[in-house]
């Protein structure tokens, strides 16, 4: 079973451990224009008010592609295919669990911020994309939904051309009204990834 608590104090750890080092190695860096990171993470109802569980485990792949900068702050676009596990109740309150899967991609925009030396940014963002889910709690239809993402993060480098990442955001996934019951699924996803630059 999944440990929040651990997985918060692991990602803490990497962070922080990585803050002190690249300080001084990374002054120089302005940052890639093309980049792949992969990104995994944890969505949780857990400080949401909610009657209905979600879980879900992320697997991203991300591509990022920087439009525009200046001085320290930058806009990027980005894509993220993924495969994602889930683990939800069928019906409220009813302590059965059920397993499933999400397919999708999502496409999105953010703004960055560089900040301590070079070697470590700020981000914030949003995404939006086509997904297919193999089940979902009785709120929401299964098949092709749509999921809308607000995020935000920290980069910290590690070397010229690698980083980690970590975030937290927000996500509801729900189907455009196609298809009935469509009354959505929310989560807090966290995650934590690693970067490449491609330039």
């Amino acid at each position: 079973m999944f440990n929040f608590k651990v997985y918060v104090r692991i990602l803490t750890l990497l962070v922080m451990g990585n803050l002190i080092p690249v300080t001084h190695c990374m002054a120089q860096q302005t940052g890639p224009k093309h980049s792949i990171a992969l990104m995994t993470g944890f969505g949780t109802q857990r400080w949401l008010v909610v009657p209905y569980t979600y879980n879900v485990t992320l697997f991203q792949c991300l591509y990022t592609y920087r439009v525009w900068k200046k001085s320290s702050w930058s806009l990027e676009v980005l894509t993220a295919p993924q495969v994602n596990l889930t683990k939800y109740r069928k019906v409220d309150n009813v302590p059965d669990q059920s397993n499933g899967y999400e397919l999708g991609i999502n496409a999105g925009m953010f703004f960055r911020k560089i900040i301590l030396d070079k070697s470590m940014d700020v981000w914030a963002g949003v995404s939006i994309g086509p997904h297919y889910i193999s089940g979902a709690p009785e709120r929401q239809s299964s098949g092709f939904i749509f999921s809308d993402n607000v995020f935000g993060g920290l980069r910290v480098s590690i070397t010229r051309r690698a980083w980690l990442n970590s975030g937290i955001g927000f996500r509801h996934i729900s189907n455009a009204s196609l298809k009935q019951p469509n009354d959505g699924v929310n989560n807090i996803i966290v995650n934590i990834g690693f970067g490449l630059s491609l330039d």
